[in-house]
């Protein structure tokens, strides 16, 4: 099965959702979102690491954004 731009959406969105539902929990989401990065990228090679990472308001997001425009 391959997901669309729309499917990765909602995981975003639900990223997001679950830090603001639980903070206590920020750690563990952001490290199961930059496994889903990679897991992503893996099996698309259109997925845009950087666009994911922003939508799911991760910290990193900034240096895949750099990285994306070298």
């Amino acid at each position: 099965m391959t997901l669309s731009r729309k499917d990765y959406q909602v995981i975003a969105n639900l990223i997001v959702i679950a830090k603001e539902q639980y903070p206590q929990s920020t750690i563990g989401i952001e490290a199961l979102t930059m496994m889903l990065t990679g897991a992503f990228g893996t099996s698309n090679p259109s997925f845009r690491h950087d666009l994911f990472l922003i939508a799911a308001e991760h910290p990193e997001a900034n240096s895949f954004l750099k990285m994306a425009n070298n």
